[in-house]
């Protein structure tokens, strides 16, 4: 239920030092070399996605049927351990995407 848009860049070590995050949505910014990122896999979890659709569902108005193929799927966490700090979450996801790139 969001969107997100990461920007890739460089900051100097005076930018990240006057970089003032909103506490309500950033507990802690660091810094991690992306050569670290590139050469250490991260752990990856996994969990289930699996449908549930509220029994007052739509179908009718919408054009499917009870019997529609809902999908179910998974999701993958990659965890990174980096001098007592976790990078994982949406973040992992994204680090990952970019370590990659």
């Amino acid at each position: 239920g969001f969107l997100l848009h990461p920007f890739l860049g460089v900051v100097s070590p005076a930018g990240f030092a006057a970089m003032r995050p909103s506490p309500a949505e950033v507990a802690e910014a660091f810094t991690v070399p992306l050569a670290y990122l590139r050469e250490t896999p991260p752990q990856v979890w996994t969990y289930a996605l699996v449908p549930q659709v509220p029994e007052d569902f739509p179908y009718e108005t919408i054009g499917i049927g009870r019997d529609y193929p809902w999908a179910d799927g998974k999701v993958e966490i990659p965890v990174w351990h980096w001098q007592g700090r976790a990078i994982w979450g949406m973040t992992g996801r994204i680090t990952k995407d970019l370590a990659e790139w």
